[in-house]
Order: C-alpha cells, then sequence, then structure tokens
C-alpha cells in the first residue's frame, strides 16, 4: 500500500534517490540526476520550516513519488506557485501522481 504523506527530514535520503532515479530516465525533468544531496537537504528543510506543501508517496520506508508547490517569490505573483512532482518508474499509472497534487493542493 501507498501512503501519501507529508515529507519529514527522515525521507530525504530516499526522495533525493528518487528524484535521481526520475530524473536519469531524461524524460520527465530538467535535471539529467538530482542535485547533490546537500541541496536536496536543505531545500526540503526549508520547505518543512516554511509550511510550503511538500508531499511523499511511500512505499513502507522508500519514497517512490513526491509534490510540492513552492510560491513564487515576486511580490505580484505571489498568489501562483510553481510545482515540482515526479513518479519513480514502476509506479506510475496508479493514480499516485493523482493523490500526491490533491493532498498539496488541499494542504
Amino acid at each position: 500500500m501507498i501512503n501519501i504523506i507529508p515529507i519529514e527530514e527522515k525521507h530525504i535520503e530516499s526522495f533525493h534517490s528518487c528524484i535521481d532515479s526520475v530524473a536519469r530516465e531524461r524524460i520527465y525533468l530538467g535535471g539529467t540526476q538530482a542535485a547533490p544531496i546537500e541541496s536536496t537537504r536543505e531545500f526540503v528543510l526549508g520547505n518543512i520550516r516554511d509550511k510550503i506543501p511538500q508531499f511523499v508517496a511511500v512505499d513502507g520506508d522508500t519514497v517512490v513519488g513526491w509534490c510540492d508547490i513552492r510560491p513564487r517569490r515576486a511580490k505580484d505573483f505571489s498568489h501562483c506557485g510553481e510545482m515540482g512532482m515526479g513518479v519513480k518508474n514502476g509506479y506510475r499509472h496508479q493514480g499516485i501522481g493523482t493523490r500526491l497534487l490533491d493532498a498539496a493542493i488541499d494542504a
């Protein structure tokens, strides 16, 4: 069973691995590999600190998908957000992306 939950510090390494897996497919993300783990850690801890909606899909303790919506910083666009999302190969076409998006929007 795949659970959709808010990201926690304990998910950072698995989240990083999931991003890297999706990025290396060279289809769904702009980069071809995940940012360094230190950057990922700063990103996640900043989202937690700032209460930015960021959810992960977990299979046991393994992150298999994510969705985050970061507000734009420009004053005139603070009502807009930038979404980051991905689901690991092998877990797609099961409604996980929809569940992640719903969780992030409802947060």
